[in-house]
């Protein structure tokens, strides 16, 4: 008798676990839904994430659009973002390299001996030759310790960045529908 309680128990404990794994799986793969977005102003598309803010252009020159996640917590004060920017280049800037290397010496400025280089180096972005760099920094405005993505590329006259702002310990959180909108962004030709 004390034999078959102690298998109906291990039984019972084994489909409670199977069950708990069953619905952390259900949670954990759930997609997060896309809606496409088309800029014709600046002649791109992408899709970004359904419950992320939009904010058109207008608030920061040189801004296309930007994407805002939505907050976490009531003590969430650092929405992560995505921006695009499109740069007018001038005959002299249109060369990746000499872009690139203009781009990191302002980011240093910027930060102040403040950041940390994670990784950098040349990629593919919207088909097309470009330069990614991810670091580490404080924000010089008080902010929270944060990470940063750029990449960017250059067509015809223009420069096209994609940016990516997190708190530091939302990274790991965001970072895989920021590489969906990252892939997804291509240049209307």
């Amino acid at each position: 008798m004390k034999k078959q309680k102690k298998s109906s128990v291990w039984l019972y404990v084994g489909g409670v676990f199977g069950i708990l794994l069953i619905l952390i799986v259900l949670l954990f793969s759930v997609d997060t839904e896309y809606t496409s977005y088309k800029n014709t102003q600046y002649g791109f598309h992408m899709v970004y994430p359904n419950d992320w803010d939009l904010f058109e252009a207008g608030e920061t020159p040189g801004v296309a659009v930007q994407f805002r996640s939505p907050k976490q917590n009531e003590l969430d004060i650092f929405p992560e973002n995505v921006s695009i920017v499109v740069q007018d280049l001038p005959p002299t800037m249109l060369d990746l390299e000499m872009y690139s290397k203009t781009a990191i010496e302002q980011l240093t400025a910027v930060f102040e001996g403040m950041m940390v280089i994670e990784e950098q180096g040349d990629t593919t972005f919207a088909g097309q030759k470009a330069y990614k760099i991810i670091y580490r920094g404080t924000d010089p405005g008080e902010g929270p310790n944060i990470k940063l993505m750029h990449i960017w590329t250059i067509s015809g006259f223009k420069a096209y960045q994609f940016n990516f702002g997190s708190q530091l310990s939302q990274w790991d959180v965001f970072i895989g529908q920021v590489d969906k909108m990252a892939n997804s962004f291509k240049l209307d030709k």
